[in-house]
């Protein structure tokens, strides 16, 4: 009995200090998760989206920012203004009753006068009859007769030159059409011998604005009236687009009067210089006058 006492006291003397040694297990580096799941981590309390609600910074309508649309200030119609008319017979005024006054070139410089009063427009006629813009000097190009001759060619092309114009206005193309049907890459040649009369004009040290005239329709035979519209008129448009050069549509305003005496017999045709056609080309007097209304239009629309 003794010795269970003692066992017993020896016990419970030896048993605490075994489990609580205080010693601290050291760090490891192994996983603590062999199959490589992720261990829980204390973390920040979630805040749950739906039961707290969420302070937004009011919506407000925002003016449309307009981009400054800039407006070109047209300049004060000059006290001198020098229009040079350059061109084939159209422009010198074939079949006019007058072509010192009902030429289209005469034609607007009273109408122009008559708009702007105390103004003085010196409107010079620089037209040559029988005039190219292609120039078969140095583009192979068949022309109508030996009386034919490019504009560049002419005393009229360097009197246009010395004429120190503020604007030029450019006819051509009704002979460049008359002969499209005996010659290639009209179009092209066109377009590259207006571009390069454009250009020269600009070079001037006046500075002039260039107008391109679209020709005035004709009736003469399908063939020709077809060229006219559908290879060199769309050149004028072409270069007109490609140089910036203001336009003046001449054909819109005679193609309905030519396609109808088109359509007429010739015998019964209304033609003298008096009338809109002097013949099937050339214009007479109704349409020269035409003609200048819309020249004077355009112009004004280029001043205050």
């Amino acid at each position: 009995m003794k010795r269970f006492i003692s066992f017993l006291l020896l016990a419970l003397f030896v048993f605490p200090l075994c489990g609580c040694s205080g010693e601290v297990p050291e760090a490891t580096t192994e996983p603590a998760n062999n199959n490589n799941e992720p261990t829980a981590e204390a973390t920040e309390p979630v805040t749950d989206p739906v039961t707290e609600p969420v302070t937004e910074a009011p919506i407000t309508d925002a003016p449309a920012t307009e981009a400054p649309t800039t407006e070109v200030a047209l300049p004060e119609m000059p006290k001198l203004l020098r229009i040079t008319c350059v061109g084939d017979s159209i422009t010198y005024g074939v079949g006019a009753s007058n072509r010192n006054k009902t030429s289209y070139p005469a034609m607007l410089q009273s109408k122009l006068a008559a708009m702007y009063p105390g103004h003085t427009f010196a409107v010079v006629n620089c037209g040559r009859s029988r005039a190219y813009a292609i120039n078969n000097a140095e583009i192979t190009y068949k022309y109508a007769s030996d009386q034919s001759i490019a504009y560049t060619a002419s005393p009229e092309y360097i009197s246009s030159l010395k004429s120190r114009p503020n604007i030029v206005l450019i006819m051509l193309g009704a002979n460049d059409a008359y002969t499209a049907s005996q010659n290639t890459e009209v179009s092209k040649k066109f377009t590259e011998s207006l571009e390069k009369l454009v250009n020269t004009y600009r070079a001037l040290d006046t500075n002039p604005e260039v107008y391109l005239l679209i020709c005035t329709d004709r009736f003469d035979t399908a063939q020709r009236r077809n060229d006219l519209k559908n290879i060199i008129i769309p050149a004028i448009e072409d270069v007109a687009a490609r140089l910036e050069c203001p336009v003046i549509d001449m054909y819109s305003i005679s193609t309905e009067i030519a396609g109808e005496l088109f359509k007429t017999a010739s015998a019964q045709r209304k033609l003298g210089s008096t009338e809109a056609f002097s013949d099937s080309v050339h214009p007479g007097d109704k349409l020269y006058d035409l003609m200048a209304e819309e020249a004077a239009k355009a112009i004004s629309k280029s001043y205050k």
